[in-house]
């Protein structure tokens, strides 16, 4: 039932209380003129306001580019990033909580060959590896402060897809994952490269970091890649200290938050749309 029929429901349920009761301050005949003229009213306005369809907030728009970056910044306000919009995400994991202090700015865009993302990432406080290594992958990266980027191509067996981290210090770690298999994430999954790009930058004095990375398509998806082509994708950030014995769960905030302190649940998966323009 939609909200015209809801109101014409209690209008009616008004009517027969009052011929129950036997309420003399309107009779019926009054009840129903009212009636009629507000729902007529109601119509004459729907048709001078034009319908306008609420924001799909599963739905992550990635902007064409017809040329590549010619390098990778982690600078939001570079030329190949000012004028692209994205998304923001800021809830935890478990609980849709939101924590405005992990405010994150994630913008996408696309080329025939290669996908890129951009995060911008604020936070309280910081929790680095020490001694980072930048020029092979780092497994388990997510024990400290990182970006994760969960993307697929496969909308049949949602099951399988692809784990992309990016850390403040720019250590990486990109994996193929089988969401079916036991203890996802600490096999061989690492072994998987994308032939991706990373780059990041720390700025420690502002508490907020930046992360890029270009990423060839064909590492994900058999597609040729096109205007209209959508993905399966969450976004996760893992942030802070972790907590001492008892003393809770450390900062996990999901674009699409899973409900529970668990980021491989790909039935709560958003799309990445390639288009055009935005």
């Amino acid at each position: 039932m939609n909200k015209y029929g809801h109101f014409l429901f209690l209008m009616a349920v008004m009517l027969v209380l009052q011929l129950q009761v036997g309420d003399d301050r309107q009779n019926p005949d009054e009840l129903l003129n009212s009636l009629f003229a507000t729902v007529n009213a109601q119509d004459t306005m729907d048709q001078e306001q034009p319908f306008q369809p609420e924001p799909d907030e599963s739905v992550f728009l990635s902007v064409y580019s017809p040329e590549e970056a010619a390098e990778l910044t982690a600078n939001p306000e570079s030329p190949f990033w000012r004028d692209v919009t994205g998304i923001t995400f800021d809830r935890r994991i478990n609980t849709g909580e939101v924590v405005p202090a992990l405010h994150t700015d994630v913008r996408s865009r696309w080329t025939d060959t290669h996908l890129y993302f951009m995060f911008v990432c604020s936070y309280e406080e910081a929790n680095l590896r020490p001694n980072p290594v930048t020029d092979v992958q780092t497994n388990q990266l997510w024990n400290h402060d990182v970006m994760e980027v969960y993307i697929g191509a496969n909308f049949v067996d949602i099951t399988k897809y692809y784990e992309l981290q990016v850390s403040p210090q720019g250590e990486y770690l990109d994996m193929k994952i089988d969401q079916t298999l036991p203890g996802i994430g600490r096999g061989d999954e690492w072994l998987w490269d994308s032939g991706w790009e990373v780059k990041a930058r720390h700025n420690p004095e502002d508490r907020v970091w930046y992360g890029e990375f270009r990423l060839p398509i064909a590492s994900i998806d058999e597609r040729s890649a096109q205007t209209g082509n959508e993905f399966r994708i969450n976004l996760y950030r893992l942030q802070g200290p972790h907590p001492g014995r008892g003393e809770g769960l450390r900062d996990f905030i999901a674009w699409q938050p899973t409900f529970e302190y668990h980021p491989h649940r790909p039935q709560y998966f958003g799309r990445l749309k390639l288009v055009e323009k935005p």
